[in-house]
């Protein structure tokens, strides 16, 4: 499935619309799988630019508090993933950041890694590491998923 639920960027398609491959509309449990999968094959394929080497994920944000998506993660992305004690990152980092700027202002800078000490650390007991079998079987499906997004880009 390529959850095109909204105009993308990355890759670029502007004109939104679920597509979908060997997969029928009305199979729910199926469906919602494939918008997991797709949205972390779609990131996997896509920060191929980078570069880099990713043997570990620091998940956050509302789906970051669900074992089976962060299982996807890792399988996909062949990456141990680790969830943060802070569910709201983005409230979080804003707040972190006004802190700073404060600081700052007031005449007492603080060092950003002094800001984030103890608080931007994930919880190690929450490892999901990839299963092996399934990281062979991501492997080939993230193949197959970016001829797909290319063929229905092009369309």
């Amino acid at each position: 499935m390529l959850p095109w639920f909204d105009p993308e960027i990355t890759p670029h398609v502007e004109r939104p619309g679920v597509q979908r491959l060997h997969l029928r509309e009305g199979d729910a449990a199926r469906n919602v799988r494939a918008v997991v999968e797709g949205q972390m094959m779609a990131m996997a394929n896509h920060s191929r630019w980078m570069g880099v080497d990713i043997s570990t994920i620091h998940a956050t944000g509302g789906a970051a508090g669900n074992r089976d998506v962060l299982q996807v993660m890792a399988d996909v992305f062949n990456a141990d993933v680790y969830q943060f004690a802070i569910r709201n990152s983005a409230c979080l980092g804003a707040a972190l950041r006004a802190w700073h700027a404060d600081q700052l202002a007031s005449g007492y800078p603080l060092p950003w890694t002094e800001i984030v000490a103890g608080v931007a650390q994930p919880r190690l007991e929450t490892r999901v590491r990839p299963i092996p079998e399934n990281v062979a079987v991501y492997e080939s499906l993230r193949t197959q998923y970016a001829r797909f997004e290319e063929q229905r880009i092009k369309a």
